[in-house]
């Protein structure tokens, strides 16, 4: 048998955030709504508002050829508005993992106050590291958001730098060793989080 499970997210941008969440690298990817994946005879997908989970209960090929209809099926039957989910365009390509933006409602990088965030995955030589971005519904927003943002990193480490040029405000953290790097840019704020090196976390954040 089947689990079919439909989720109304509201938004292309929520479905896509519960479906970023699964775990998408090395996992068969299958031509299903916007993205999908299969582990076995169950398939996972986003289309639209929806995310879709079509859980089998068995392994085996005749099953996982039953899915596929089943999964095909609905997605003809989901509508799609077509709005675009922002942060899956907004971070640079270079050096970034395949398959690792995510995007959060809330409690972004563990952190309350980072809301309607993304966050995303670079490979820097041999090194990992976590980008975040997001774009708020005003200056003022953002701006509150940052001096969340430097509110926490006193509490668990220290400002060691301050800089402002063409209308970037760009403060750099330091966190028993690792390095946070947070910009403000009229209603965006992102940066780079927990760099072991302090000039790399600059270079990535700049």
């Amino acid at each position: 048998f089947f689990n079919l499970l439909v989720y109304d997210m509201g938004t292309p941008t929520r479905a896509f955030g519960v479906f970023s969440l699964e775990p998408l690298q090395d996992r068969p990817q299958v031509n299903l709504g916007r993205k999908g994946y299969r582990v076995e005879a169950s398939y996972f997908f986003w289309k639209g508002a929806y995310y879709v989970q079509i859980i089998s209960s068995e392994k085996g090929e005749d099953l996982q050829r039953i899915g596929m209809e089943i999964a095909r099926t609905l997605v003809e039957k989901i509508e799609d508005s077509g709005e675009p989910v922002w942060g899956l365009t907004a971070f640079p390509e270079e050096n970034r993992i395949p398959g690792t933006i995510q995007y959060f409602m809330r409690d972004a990088l563990s952190l309350d106050f980072l809301k309607d965030t993304y966050t995303a995955q670079y490979h820097i030589g041999d090194k990992e590291v976590t980008a975040f971005l997001s774009r708020k519904d005003s200056p003022e927003t953002a701006a509150k958001t940052l001096a969340l943002y430097l509110d926490y990193l006193k509490d668990y480490g220290s400002v060691i730098n301050r800089r402002e040029a063409d209308g970037v405000v760009m403060v750099t953290g330091d966190i028993n060793g690792t390095f946070d790097v947070v910009f403000l840019q009229g209603r965006l704020i992102g940066g780079v989080t927990l760099v072991e090196n302090r000039t790399l976390a600059e270079q990535r954040a700049t």
